[in-house]
């Protein structure tokens, strides 16, 4: 048996590697740090509250509107 230490930069990376210890194809003997990926930092709370004004002058972009431009992207 191999054994690997990481670092998980990314919270897709983190969420991977739980699912893959629940599928039984990793086994996690320790975690240094309890990390939550749905905890926000000070810079998230301040590009939501951007966000939030954005939206409240009508200058956000309808999911509709993005979704149709992303899929134009793609099929270029």
């Amino acid at each position: 048996m191999q054994t690997l230490s990481i670092d998980i930069l990314n919270p897709k990376a983190y969420n991977l590697i739980n699912e893959l210890e629940q599928l039984e194809l990793i086994k996690i003997n320790s975690k240094t740090e309890e990390y939550d990926p749905f905890e926000l930092t000070q810079e998230d709370y301040t590009a939501l509250a951007k966000a939030k004004e954005e939206k409240e002058q009508g200058l956000g972009i309808p999911h509709t509107q993005v979704m149709k431009e992303m899929f134009e992207l793609c099929t270029k």
